[in-house]
């Protein structure tokens, strides 16, 4: 019976992400190629990286990597860094730019959000949606 109603939540899991995927990032034009964009979330949430941790985090291999990083610390997203206690090793960190770019896109995501929202009239359901954000929050927070 677990592994029944387990798979059905990880099945309405990836339902919601597709779902999300199609309402809100779709519409909105994402300024640079996926793995580009990738690679700057994964640095504003982890902070500096190398090339080697970056590529483990994306599942992308160096190789493919290498280009990626160059073309973003091209753009001034990014910066590259030697590693002072090993040369053979460079650091990756996200620029101010780079930020602002995330914070856009952000920023772009909350706005479309909103403007669905604005469709609804019945407050019960608003607030039913904004319960079951908090509670979902929540349960991610507490298990994963």
């Amino acid at each position: 019976m677990s592994t029944v109603r387990n798979k059905e939540i990880a099945e309405n899991f990836s339902h919601l992400l597709t779902i999300f995927h199609q309402k809100f990032i779709q519409p909105l034009s994402i300024p640079l190629p996926l793995n580009h964009f990738g690679t700057l979330i994964c640095l504003g949430n982890n902070g500096t990286q190398t090339i080697g941790e970056l590529s483990s985090k994306l599942k992308i291999s160096k190789q493919q990597m290498s280009p990626i990083i160059d073309k973003l610390h091209k753009s001034g997203y990014i910066t590259r860094e030697q590693d002072k206690t090993d040369r053979r090793s460079v650091n990756i960190s996200i620029t101010s730019e780079g930020y602002d770019l995330l914070s856009a896109h952000h920023d772009n995501i909350v706005h479309l959000f909103e403007q669905r929202l604005e469709t609804i009239s019945n407050i019960n359901n608003l607030e039913e949606i904004r319960q079951a954000q908090i509670a979902l929050i929540r349960l991610i927070n507490k298990y994963f």
